[in-house]
C-alpha cells in the first residue's frame, strides 16, 4: 500500500497520482491511496482497506462474526 498524504495541497496532487501510479504498478502493491491528516480525508476507508487486505492474504481462514 502506497499512502499520499497531504491531498489538501492540490497543486502537488495530479503529479502525485501520476508517480504514485507507476511506483503502485513496478512493486505490485496493493493500490494507492491519498489521506489528509489535516483534515482526517480517508484515514477509516485506508485503515479498513489495509486491515482487509491482511486479514484475506495473511489469516484466509478465519470469518467475520455476525
Amino acid at each position: 500500500m502506497l499512502l499520499g498524504n497531504k491531498t489538501d495541497l492540490i497543486i502537488y496532487l495530479k503529479p502525485a497520482r501520476a508517480l504514485a501510479d507507476s511506483i503502485v504498478k513496478k512493486f505490485g502493491l496493493m493500490g494507492y491511496y491519498e489521506i489528509s491528516s489535516l483534515k482526517s480525508k480517508n484515514i477509516e476507508p485506508t485503515l479498513k482497506a489495509m486491515a482487509d487486505f491482511i486479514l484475506k492474504n495473511h489469516y484466509p481462514n478465519l470469518t467475520k462474526s455476525s
